[in-house]
């Protein structure tokens, strides 16, 4: 017997998190029903509440784009231990939209962020923004900006070894988008690599 769960058409006017929750309601007899459903069910909960960390994110309904790799050695000699990873994201952003180049005078508008998250193990050793692609008029300022696509590198060393975990990179991405006419609220993104 196939199952199948549709949405009501009085709850398309809700907020995504209020129609989640009233579904995840409505499926709680099925769920404890059929308890290897739970564990699927429970990340799926938890990813509503945090957020995915996936290593593809996406912010303002698909506006921007950010994709993370990562690329990890290992020093020649096998007693150090150390590691280093190189992360690189690629952020494609759709026009006529944009983001604030760091380093920049931004005046009221905040800039694009990327840091690796804390109490990761690891420890960021430079992090190589490019050129601003573009400029914009604030006040008497110019102020730098991203569009299109942009690829940022992350270089990290490893602080401590051990963990089932431990070459895995946490990388929060800060970012506020801006047209021509109005910017949205700051977004906070985790990619896990």
């Amino acid at each position: 017997q196939q199952r199948q769960a549709r949405v009501p058409a009085e709850f398309s006017n809700l907020p995504i998190q209020a129609v989640f929750t009233k579904a995840l309601t409505g499926l709680a007899a099925v769920i404890n029903d059929n308890p290897i459903s739970q564990c699927s069910l429970l990340r799926l909960a938890s990813r509503s509440e945090e957020g995915t960390r996936d290593p593809l994110q996406f912010a303002a309904n698909g506006v921007l784009k950010i994709a993370a790799s990562k690329q990890v050695d290992r020093e020649l000699e096998p007693e150090s231990g150390d590691i280093s990873a190189r992360v690189t994201l690629v952020i494609d952003i759709l026009e006529p939209w944009h983001v604030t180049a760091p380093h920049a005078t931004a005046g009221s508008f905040e800039s694009l962020i990327v840091a690796l998250s804390e109490g990761a193990g690891w420890e960021t050793v430079a992090i190589n923004y490019p050129e601003p692609t573009g400029t914009l008029q604030s006040g008497d300022a110019e102020v730098g900006i991203y569009s299109g696509v942009v690829t940022i590198e992350l270089h990290a060393s490893r602080l401590a070894q051990g963990g089932a975990a431990e070459n895995r990179l946490s990388i929060n991405a800060y970012i506020q988008l801006c047209d021509d006419e109005k910017c949205l609220l700051p977004e906070k993104l985790t990619l896990v690599v």
